[in-house]
């Protein structure tokens, strides 16, 4: 049973059986340490007869109460100690006591461990990371942490029992999550281990402009061979974000930039970027658009009205809108638009439809009077 916490070891004492008081004892005296101080800890104590678990003690880390000395009738019986607050650490067992009236059994554990050093850097600069430490060949996570990129924490330092451990570092980092693993790694008991994990990456900047103005624009960073994701963004329209920079293990990308808020979501691609280690490399996508204003009127009275915009050479429909008692405006690539006007508030609401060019960086302005 384990007495990791005060609930436990709480539930693990009530739930224990009592020793009757009026059989012969003798006594189990057991001292537990670690790094040469007594240790704290929890000791379940079972008779292997009968396969009771006797009434639970602590050692706690004073002189008065550790050792530990229990009051036990004959017979033979295993011992299991748990330390209390060291994460990481199992339980030590001891088999097969022999205890006899008169006699004292002594029984020392020493919770020593050894030390695993992790050290984690980027390009030759610490990084931030995740450390797991698993039993050997499995999934239990035994020990945990994280670097950071500070020197604070970086190396990161575990206690662990002596033993072999499988190893996995997580970079926090690079975009894709990289992980790096080391296995079978010993650890020996007053000794420390030191590893170094090192990571190489790439910096990709992306951006999104119209002329010199930063393009509000979604950005896809996707494996050339896969067709994967393996990052995403957004510039915005701020210097602090446009462009955007990726920290990417190195290899080959292709790149997708759609623009947000240009109708239609124009998109420009870089396929076949190569990103080296250690090497930055920039794309700017640059948009065009200008600005089309519709409304109508009936006479000098704006009306009323559904605005749909298509693309004069295909007849596909790019965007529609109401007018409203206004102009409505729309931002479009360049190119040649035919505007099909619905009046919803004249009798029959009756259409007319009107051609207009829209230039880059330019504002162009069509009117459907339904006055004729």
């Amino acid at each position: 049973m384990s007495a990791q916490n005060a609930s436990e070891l709480s539930e693990a004492l009530e739930t224990a059986v009592e020793i009757p008081a009026e059989l012969p004892t003798g006594k189990l005296s057991v001292k537990v340490t670690a790094e040469g101080k007594l240790q704290d800890s929890f000791l379940k104590i079972t008779n292997t007869n009968t396969g009771e678990e006797l009434k639970g003690q602590r050692t706690y880390s004073k002189s008065n109460t550790n050792p530990r000395i229990v009051s036990l009738p004959d017979g033979i019986y295993d011992l299991e100690v748990s330390p209390i607050r060291m994460k990481g650490v199992e339980s030590r067992k001891i088999t097969g006591i022999e205890i006899k009236e008169g006699e004292v059994v002594e029984k020392e554990v020493d919770f020593g461990f050894g030390e695993l050093s992790i050290k984690v850097v980027r390009n030759g600069k610490l990084m931030d990371s995740t450390v797991y430490v698993y039993k050997l060949e499995t999934e239990e996570t035994v020990a945990k942490g994280r670097t950071y990129n500070s020197s604070g924490s970086n190396p990161i330092v575990l206690k662990l029992d002596p033993g072999v451990y499988d190893i996995s570092i997580k970079a926090l980092e690079i975009e894709t999550r990289p992980t790096q693993k080391l296995d079978a790694v010993e650890i020996v008991s007053g000794e420390k281990v030191e590893k170094v994990v090192d990571y190489s990456s790439g910096t990709l900047k992306i951006g999104a402009l119209q002329g010199e103005k930063f393009v509000d624009a979604t950005i896809h960073i996707k494996d050339p061979d896969t067709g994967e994701q393996v990052a995403k963004g957004r510039t915005d329209t701020s210097s602090k974000s446009n462009p955007k920079v990726f920290d990417l293990d190195p290899g080959m990308y292709d790149i997708e930039v759609s623009a947000v808020k240009i109708v239609g979501k124009p998109s420009q691609e870089f396929t076949g970027i190569e990103l080296t280690g250690e090497e930055s490399v920039e794309k700017i996508a640059q948009f065009s658009s200008g600005v089309l204003k519709v409304g109508a009127v009936q006479g000098d009275v704006f009306v009323d009205s559904i605005a749909t915009i298509k693309d004069s050479r295909t007849g596909e429909q790019i965007t529609s809108g109401r007018t409203y008692t206004d102009y409505k405006s729309f931002v479009l690539v360049p190119g040649f638009y035919t505007v099909i006007f619905k009046a919803l508030k004249i009798e029959g609401k009756p259409e007319k439809t009107l051609d207009v060019e829209v230039k880059a960086q330019e504002t162009a302005q069509v009117k459907a009077d339904f006055a004729n």
